[in-house]
């Protein structure tokens, strides 16, 4: 194992699709980090989707490889040990109340702007796997939790019109957030009418801003933020510099998101074996296991980066660090995985 020969190479992004993408794949870029048995190349992927719905997060995904038809099967993330770190959550749920918990510490503690990055199907527009309803839960759920902290009123930000209307209903109807919303104090706009927080807002929601090619919002939401100055103000999976089919951004990050404290942020990613020629394989062959890699942070803990142990059926704490950790970073945790030095190789 030991012997085996180290190519870093660049180091670069692919976007895998779950199985609502079942049907075309993207290949953006792949970063090689080491060779495992069998001389297959391990390759990093950035954004695999492994967390899935089903209950809400226990279904079975499928990923696609350099563009093959092979499905790689992966499980719904679970826990992993305790730690400073933010556990891997193993259901929707969960994710909900740590998300939920660490907006109120933020709150807490002084913090004015937060991002919250749940980085899953159901919560992502853009993705065919998208839950409108599971997104609407999910704000509500966080709504509830800054109403219960905030003297003054919520102002939360759909982008649609028609997606604003349907979530404005449905915060009206919900017993979580009904109580807000008949007391006056949760307002529902769109981002694209123009309205902006007024004096009576103590706290202000964007739910999944997004440049998409019909809609820059950059400007919007820069205005709402700088509005909002002194209020509490929580971002919720935005989109802002998301890639468009050539993977190119769509737009811009706002200057103020450099100010705001990553409250909570979940993301699975993917850590596959190739044939270390690149070439395709054929129907006959079976793809290779990807190792399952997660990388979490809950205010006001460390950033967490956890691989998946087969044999625990758990997740395993590989790194922790005070900031999010770079592509290289997390590369790097893995290394021993591959090589086998001091852990399991692949």
């Amino acid at each position: 194992k030991r012997g085996l020969p180290w190519q870093l190479v660049s180091l670069a992004l692919f976007l895998c699709l779950s199985s609502f993408c079942d049907g075309f794949s993207a290949l953006q870029n792949v970063g090689v980090i080491g060779t495992a048995k069998g001389g297959s190349k391990v390759c990093y992927s950035q954004k695999t989707p492994l967390l899935r719905s089903a209950g809400l997060l226990g279904g079975r995904s499928k990923f696609y490889l350099r563009g093959e038809r092979g499905a790689l099967g992966c499980k719904a993330l679970q826990d992993s040990e305790q730690g400073e770190q933010c556990l891997v959550p193993p259901d929707l749920d969960q994710a909900i109340a740590g998300c939920s918990g660490a907006v109120v510490e933020s709150m807490l503690s002084g913090r004015r702007g937060m991002l919250i990055d749940v980085l899953v199907p159901e919560l992502d527009p853009s993705s065919r796997g998208y839950e409108p309803e599971t997104m609407r839960l999910f704000c509500s759920k966080v709504l509830a939790q800054l109403g219960g902290v905030s003297l003054g009123n919520l102002r939360v930000y759909f982008q649609g019109l028609e997606e604003t209307g349907a979530a404005g209903l449905y915060l009206r109807d919900s017993n979580v957030t009904s109580a807000l919303v008949s007391e006056g104090r949760l307002k529902v706009e769109s981002l694209l009418n123009g309205a902006l927080p007024d004096a009576d807002d103590s706290a202000v929601i964007l739910v999944a801003p997004a440049n998409t090619k019909e809609d820059k919002v950059t400007r919007e939401v820069r205005r709402i933020i700088s509005e909002a100055e002194g209020k509490a103000i929580v971002i919720i999976n935005h989109r802002l510099d998301a890639p468009d089919p050539d993977g190119k951004p769509m737009g811009t990050l706002p200057l103020e998101f450099d100010r705001l404290e990553p409250a909570y942020y979940v993301e699975a990613l993917s850590l596959a074996a190739r044939p270390s020629d690149g070439r395709v394989l054929t129907d006959d062959e079976a793809p290779p296991s990807p190792m399952r890699i997660a990388v979490t942070r809950k205010f006001p803990g460390l950033w967490g980066v956890f691989a998946f142990e087969g044999a625990d059926q758990r997740y395993s704490l590989l790194r922790s660090q005070k900031t999010k950790p770079t592509h290289g970073a997390i590369m790097e945790a893995c290394k021993h995985l591959v090589t086998g030095g001091g852990g399991k190789g692949l």
